[in-house]
């Protein structure tokens, strides 16, 4: 059987792989009845600059007090551990363990409170999983078909439109999509993967590869167990006052399916790569729900995707369609976005370009509709083995709909300003092992 971990985007693969393929042992830290433990990771220093335009919306956050700062450093760590195993019978089976550094604490955008600061190691996958002839199956806390299999914008170093910058700017700056469907991120689930046909018979890593996975609820994880059929009382839609769809989505929903397909076809020295995906899940109703408050629609939301690549040119983009995932039946609006990115790659230079455009639409609330933009470029080099210097540099925009008063037939707009938008700059050094 072709080996899966060729079979997926190589985004999914852990951090330093090809840098401790040199050696057959390399990181190996546990040996037990052939049972092989191995320890990868990162550590990698960011110098952001930062910045907002002027016309911000007024009313909410971010207010003044937000970017009175335009720059900061931060370290990232992380850890991975990767065990492998095969029984004599063939089975291949291991686990995947991931710890990253998150931070706590400190004077945060407008709060005046001010905590210590402290970081720490979490847990962020943590997963078992057998392989043979049959296909493969992640039973835990992991992503799923829809952003293991994807194909869309191409990026490098720090990733451009899908890197780093919205940690710098905050929410503020971030989108409402992105480049993936709606998914159950890595809520606990069981996931199966089925080996790759090569209908042509020409090469091992070509042909088609299906995906499903199920999570019985949203959020999930770790050794956590839902026992409430009901939403957060406390959450609020996108057509209310969250202007973030991800965040929205939190805890709110139960039987997520994801569903995947990608397809690899190698034409002569050009790389053809197609994807599509579908996710669903059922909305979970808040305890005392109204008909203005409580119901929120069900997740349905899909995407496809698709790169050409040749002699280190990488062409690649996609769509994404999140139809009215999560927000409040009274007052909702489909959301769409597509991405498009160019890299080029030669020897230990990486340069890429990204674009993201997300139609909001709108519900009648100018936190809810409008639309978002970002475009990112930036630049990889390795230094030396398992050494990296990248830059990213980001702009984004947030026009928002305003609110219209209908009095007597006649429209008056709402007071608040348009548009949000504002721009980083991060430099980073980077080891990986």
């Amino acid at each position: 059987m072709k080996k899966f971990n060729k079979l997926l985007l190589s985004s999914s693969a852990l951090v330093g792989a090809a840098f401790l393929a040199n050696t057959a042992n390399a990181g190996t830290i546990y040996v037990k009845d052939d049972l092989q433990v191995k320890l990868k990771g990162y550590v990698a220093f960011q110098a952001g600059i930062y910045g907002k335009g002027d016309t911000v919306r007024t009313g909410t956050t971010p207010s003044n007090k937000d970017f009175s700062n335009n720059h900061d450093f931060r370290t990232k760590l992380g850890l991975d551990l990767e065990g492998r195993n095969k029984a004599d019978w063939g089975l291949e089976y291991g686990f995947n363990i991931r710890f990253e550094n998150k931070s706590v604490g400190g004077l945060k955008d407008n709060s005046e409170k001010y905590s210590k600061k402290e970081s720490y190691l979490r847990l962020k996958e943590a997963k078992v999983w057998m392989e043979a002839d049959f296909g493969h199956i992640d039973f835990g806390d992991d992503h799923g078909p829809i952003q293991k299999m994807d194909y869309r914008a191409p990026t490098v170093g720090i990733g451009q439109v899908d890197g780093d910058f919205a940690d710098f700017v905050g929410a503020f700056g971030d989108g409402q999509i992105g480049l993936h469907a709606l998914n159950s991120d890595r809520s606990t689930k069981i996931a199966y993967y089925t080996p790759r046909f090569d209908f042509f018979g020409h090469h091992e890593d070509n042909g088609l590869m299906l995906g499903v996975s199920y999570a019985p609820e949203f959020d999930s994880r770790g050794r956590d167990v839902t026992r409430s059929d009901f939403a957060d009382a406390t959450s609020t839609a996108v057509a209310g006052t969250n202007p973030n769809l991800k965040l929205a989505l939190n805890c709110n929903q139960k039987n997520w399916f994801e569903i995947g397909a990608n397809y690899i076809q190698d034409i002569g020295p050009v790389q053809a790569r197609v994807y599509g995906g579908y996710s669903f899940a059922n909305a979970k109703d808040r305890v005392n729900n109204t008909a203005a408050n409580g119901h929120f629609e069900d997740v349905k939301s899909w995407q496809i995707g698709g790169q050409l690549a040749y002699a280190g040119f990488t062409l690649g983009g996609g769509y994404v369609d999140a139809d009215d995932s999560g927000q409040l039946k009274s007052s909702n609006s489909d959301k769409n976005a597509w991405n498009i990115g160019f890299t080029y790659e030669n020897g230990p230079w990486g340069f890429g370009i990204s674009y993201l455009d997300e139609d909001l639409g709108s519900a009648g609330k100018d936190v809810a509709g409008g639309d978002y933009h970002l475009f990112g470029a930036g630049v990889n080099y390795v230094l030396a083995p398992g050494l990296s210097l990248a830059a990213d540099i980001g702009y984004f925009e947030r026009n928002f709909k305003e609110v219209i008063t209908k009095t007597s037939g006649n429209e008056t707009m709402g007071a608040n300003k348009k548009k949000n938008d504002g721009w980083v700059a991060i430099l980073q050094t980077r080891v990986d092992f």
